[in-house]
């Protein structure tokens, strides 16, 4: 029953090990002598999730971009105090970290597109860009 929920809560807590390098296209290690490597990370989730039914899969999405517009609007300049910051480092992470999971899951992109908040979709098509 609380199993999408303990796979987002277990993803969310490991975004901060990873640090986001645009021109690798990659999540990686900030520490050159870790070898943690964020696509077996993924890949396990990922096989994990599909033994069960594909409602699984969808809802530890959602959750996943729930915690991802959490964030955004946690750090939205609405108050004038943060100047410049329009995002976390987080929800960079989270949305490359979800359309990781697509890609070696053979998900759909149109599932999590459709949920992603415009601000994150463009942020992903930047990233993509540089």
């Amino acid at each position: 029953m609380f199993l999408t929920r303990l796979m987002s809560l277990f993803s969310i807590s490991q975004l901060s090990r990873y640090v986001l390098d645009v021109h690798l296209g990659n999540l990686t290690s900030p520490l050159k002598r870790s070898t943690a490597d964020f696509s077996a990370v993924i890949i396990g989730l990922g096989t994990l999730l599909r033994q069960f039914d594909s409602f699984y899969m969808t809802q530890y999405i959602q959750f996943m971009v729930q915690s991802i517009r959490t964030t955004e609007a946690a750090f939205n300049d609405t108050s004038g105090t943060h100047k410049g910051a329009t995002h976390s480092s987080e929800a960079p992470k989270a949305v490359f970290w979800l359309m990781s999971l697509c890609k070696y899951m053979d998900i759909s992109r149109d599932v999590v597109e459709s949920c992603l908040p415009a601000s994150a979709l463009l942020l992903f098509v930047l990233m993509q860009v540089q």
